[in-house]
């Protein structure tokens, strides 16, 4: 039988099935189970789009920079839309891509141009120079600038159609 501390418990239930067993546990597998609970969590909070817990997730835990490259290479290839209030007009949501970009995530322009074009054209060298190194200050004040970020932006209200609700997201 495995004992785990109750944050790890309470994670492996949410995705696993109800019939798992839990059994007592070395420090070694402790150690390698939390690192993998936390790219679990941190694939979650990519994949449903919820960059709050995704920036807590990138700022708290220390993942390897190839690992950071793998959730950039995602987060780029499949962008979520959000919508403005009328539902007619929808921006890309690059609040997660914006959060690797200003943590030091890079890949290679042409790799970029490959995963999603669009968004190697029209933003990422926007994004590229709004970001001042280590003064998130300053480079929001540079976001809030620039008319093609609007997603971004402090005041920008966005809707997520599948859950037909408002989503803030603040990059502050």
């Amino acid at each position: 039988m495995v004992v785990l501390l109750r944050e790890i418990i309470l994670l492996i239930t949410q995705y696993s099935s109800p019939n798992v067993n839990y059994l007592l546990t070395t420090k070694e597998n402790y150690r390698y189970g939390k690192e993998y609970i936390d790219k679990i969590k941190i694939m979650y909070y990519l994949k449903n789009c919820e960059y709050t817990e995704f920036k807590k997730c990138v700022n708290l835990y220390d993942y390897n920079d190839i690992y950071k490259q793998d959730l950039l290479r995602l987060a780029i290839k499949d962008i979520p839309t959000i919508w403005d209030i009328t539902y007619c007009c929808g921006y890309f949501n690059l609040c997660i891509i914006f959060e690797l970009l200003y943590n030091q995530i890079y890949l290679s322009d042409d790799e970029i141009k490959e995963l999603n074009y669009i968004f190697y054209n029209c933003f990422y060298k926007k994004i590229q120079e709004c970001i001042v190194k280590n003064n998130r200050k300053e480079t929001i004040i540079n976001i809030n600038k620039s008319r093609i970020l609007t997603s971004l932006r402090k005041d920008f209200v966005g809707y997520n159609k599948r859950i037909r609700s408002k989503v803030l997201y603040t990059i502050e």
